[in-house]
Protein backbone atom coordinates (compact mmCIF):
# COMPACT_ATOMS: atom_id res chain seq x y z
CA UNK A 1 0.00 0.00 0.00
CA UNK A 2 1.10 3.29 -0.92
CA UNK A 3 -1.00 5.13 2.38
CA UNK A 4 -3.60 4.28 4.87
CA UNK A 5 -6.44 6.86 5.72
CA UNK A 6 -8.62 6.59 8.65
CA UNK A 7 -11.82 7.72 9.35
CA UNK A 8 -13.96 7.95 12.55
CA UNK A 9 -17.54 8.55 11.59
CA UNK A 10 -18.51 8.20 15.23
CA UNK A 11 -16.28 10.79 16.40
CA UNK A 12 -17.05 13.15 13.33
CA UNK A 13 -20.79 12.62 13.46
CA UNK A 14 -20.56 14.16 17.30
CA UNK A 15 -18.46 17.83 16.18
CA UNK A 16 -20.21 20.99 16.31
CA UNK A 17 -19.22 21.25 12.37
CA UNK A 18 -20.84 17.98 11.32
CA UNK A 19 -23.88 18.82 13.59
CA UNK A 20 -23.87 22.39 12.08
CA UNK A 21 -23.70 20.93 8.55
CA UNK A 22 -25.77 17.79 8.64
CA UNK A 23 -28.91 19.65 7.45
CA UNK A 24 -27.19 20.50 4.29
CA UNK A 25 -24.95 17.06 3.99
CA UNK A 26 -27.74 15.42 4.20
CA UNK A 27 -29.94 17.01 1.41
CA UNK A 28 -27.31 16.99 -0.99
CA UNK A 29 -26.74 13.08 -0.46
CA UNK A 30 -28.61 10.71 -2.22
CA UNK A 31 -26.53 7.86 -1.09
CA UNK A 32 -27.41 8.91 1.87
CA UNK A 33 -30.84 9.31 2.01
CA UNK A 34 -31.22 5.98 0.12
CA UNK A 35 -29.54 4.23 2.47
CA UNK A 36 -32.15 5.46 5.03
CA UNK A 37 -34.68 4.89 2.47
CA UNK A 38 -34.11 1.56 1.04
CA UNK A 39 -31.38 0.27 3.86
CA UNK A 40 -33.00 1.54 7.33
CA UNK A 41 -29.31 2.28 7.90
CA UNK A 42 -27.93 5.45 9.05
CA UNK A 43 -24.40 5.93 8.76
CA UNK A 44 -23.95 8.09 11.47
CA UNK A 45 -24.46 5.71 13.68
CA UNK A 46 -23.96 2.26 12.16
CA UNK A 47 -20.26 2.60 11.13
CA UNK A 48 -17.63 3.39 13.83
CA UNK A 49 -14.60 3.82 11.42
CA UNK A 50 -13.48 3.32 8.37
CA UNK A 51 -9.50 2.50 7.48
CA UNK A 52 -8.90 2.69 4.04
CA UNK A 53 -5.87 1.35 2.44
CA UNK A 54 -4.78 2.64 -1.08
CA UNK A 55 -2.26 0.73 -3.43
CA UNK A 56 0.92 2.01 -4.36
CA UNK A 57 0.00 1.85 -8.14
CA UNK A 58 -3.20 3.48 -7.50
CA UNK A 59 -4.68 0.78 -9.36
CA UNK A 60 -8.81 0.67 -7.60
CA UNK A 61 -8.06 -3.53 -7.52
CA UNK A 62 -5.84 -2.90 -4.56
CA UNK A 63 -8.11 -0.61 -2.91
CA UNK A 64 -8.54 -2.45 1.00
CA UNK A 65 -11.47 -1.09 3.46
CA UNK A 66 -11.80 -1.95 6.93
CA UNK A 67 -15.49 -0.78 8.02
CA UNK A 68 -16.27 -1.11 12.03
CA UNK A 69 -19.63 -0.93 11.78
CA UNK A 70 -23.30 -2.69 12.78
CA UNK A 71 -24.53 -3.83 9.87
CA UNK A 72 -25.14 -7.39 9.17
CA UNK A 73 -24.38 -9.27 6.56
CA UNK A 74 -27.80 -10.26 5.11
CA UNK A 75 -29.05 -6.60 5.75
CA UNK A 76 -26.07 -5.19 4.05
CA UNK A 77 -26.45 -8.16 0.96
CA UNK A 78 -29.94 -6.70 0.95
CA UNK A 79 -28.78 -3.16 1.05
CA UNK A 80 -25.89 -3.28 -1.38
CA UNK A 81 -28.33 -5.04 -4.14
CA UNK A 82 -31.25 -2.55 -3.39
CA UNK A 83 -28.66 0.50 -4.32
CA UNK A 84 -27.75 -1.10 -7.05
CA UNK A 85 -30.81 -1.51 -8.52
CA UNK A 86 -31.98 2.03 -7.97
CA UNK A 87 -29.38 3.35 -10.29
CA UNK A 88 -30.29 0.50 -12.60
CA UNK A 89 -27.87 -1.83 -12.29
CA UNK A 90 -28.52 -5.24 -11.57
CA UNK A 91 -25.62 -7.69 -9.10
CA UNK A 92 -24.93 -10.82 -8.93
CA UNK A 93 -24.17 -11.79 -5.28
CA UNK A 94 -21.93 -15.08 -4.88
CA UNK A 95 -20.88 -16.58 -1.21
CA UNK A 96 -17.72 -18.89 -1.20
CA UNK A 97 -17.13 -19.55 2.42
CA UNK A 98 -17.03 -16.09 4.31
CA UNK A 99 -16.28 -13.99 0.93
CA UNK A 100 -19.12 -12.30 -0.89
CA UNK A 101 -18.97 -11.13 -4.10
CA UNK A 102 -20.64 -8.58 -5.58
CA UNK A 103 -20.61 -8.18 -9.62
CA UNK A 104 -22.24 -6.11 -11.52
CA UNK A 105 -24.39 -8.36 -13.72
CA UNK A 106 -22.19 -9.28 -17.06
CA UNK A 107 -19.17 -7.97 -15.87
CA UNK A 108 -15.83 -10.44 -15.08
CA UNK A 109 -14.33 -10.66 -11.86
CA UNK A 110 -12.04 -7.93 -12.04
CA UNK A 111 -15.09 -5.53 -11.33
CA UNK A 112 -16.44 -7.40 -8.57
CA UNK A 113 -15.85 -6.17 -4.83
CA UNK A 114 -16.06 -8.29 -1.78
CA UNK A 115 -16.93 -8.54 1.46
CA UNK A 116 -16.35 -10.57 4.77
CA UNK A 117 -17.88 -9.92 7.81
CA UNK A 118 -15.08 -10.55 10.47
CA UNK A 119 -15.46 -12.31 14.21
CA UNK A 120 -14.33 -9.01 15.75
CA UNK A 121 -17.63 -7.35 14.17
CA UNK A 122 -15.22 -5.22 11.50
CA UNK A 123 -15.73 -5.66 7.84
CA UNK A 124 -13.14 -6.22 5.19
CA UNK A 125 -13.52 -4.88 1.84
CA UNK A 126 -11.94 -5.38 -1.65
CA UNK A 127 -12.17 -4.84 -4.93
CA UNK A 128 -11.69 -7.09 -7.47
CA UNK A 129 -11.29 -10.81 -7.78
CA UNK A 130 -12.02 -12.68 -4.59
CA UNK A 131 -8.42 -14.19 -4.60
CA UNK A 132 -7.39 -10.94 -2.94
CA UNK A 133 -9.61 -11.25 -0.09
CA UNK A 134 -8.80 -14.39 0.50
CA UNK A 135 -5.13 -13.45 0.99
CA UNK A 136 -5.94 -11.16 3.44
CA UNK A 137 -8.53 -13.63 5.31
CA UNK A 138 -5.21 -16.26 5.43
CA UNK A 139 -3.08 -12.92 6.41
CA UNK A 140 -0.45 -12.91 3.70
CA UNK A 141 0.07 -9.58 1.55
CA UNK A 142 -1.52 -7.36 4.82
CA UNK A 143 -0.04 -4.10 5.68
CA UNK A 144 2.11 -5.65 8.31
CA UNK A 145 4.43 -6.52 5.88
CA UNK A 146 4.84 -2.78 4.54
CA UNK A 147 7.97 -1.48 7.46
CA UNK A 148 7.27 1.78 6.13
CA UNK A 149 3.89 2.35 6.59
CA UNK A 150 3.85 0.37 10.09
CA UNK A 151 6.59 2.62 11.66
CA UNK A 152 4.31 5.57 10.18
CA UNK A 153 1.22 4.36 11.90
CA UNK A 154 3.42 3.57 14.77
CA UNK A 155 3.60 7.53 15.25
CA UNK A 156 0.11 8.86 14.34
CA UNK A 157 -2.82 9.13 16.33
CA UNK A 158 -5.17 6.17 15.17
CA UNK A 159 -7.61 7.13 17.41
CA UNK A 160 -8.20 10.67 16.37
CA UNK A 161 -11.03 11.33 14.16
CA UNK A 162 -9.02 11.27 10.88
CA UNK A 163 -5.32 10.21 10.31
CA UNK A 164 -3.22 9.21 7.27
CA UNK A 165 0.09 8.27 6.45
CA UNK A 166 1.53 8.00 3.13
CA UNK A 167 4.70 6.51 1.75
CA UNK A 168 6.11 8.36 -1.61
CA UNK A 169 9.49 6.46 -1.95
CA UNK A 170 9.59 4.53 -5.20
Amino acid sequence: SAGVIGFSMKQFAETELFKSFKPMIEKQMTANNDLKALCDMDPYTEIGSIIVAIPKDGNEKGFTALIDGKADEAKATKCITAMAEKSGQKVEVKKTGNIVTFMPAGAGSDESSNASWLPSGGILITMGDAARMQELLDGKNTLKENKILMDLMAKVDTSATIWGVGDMSA
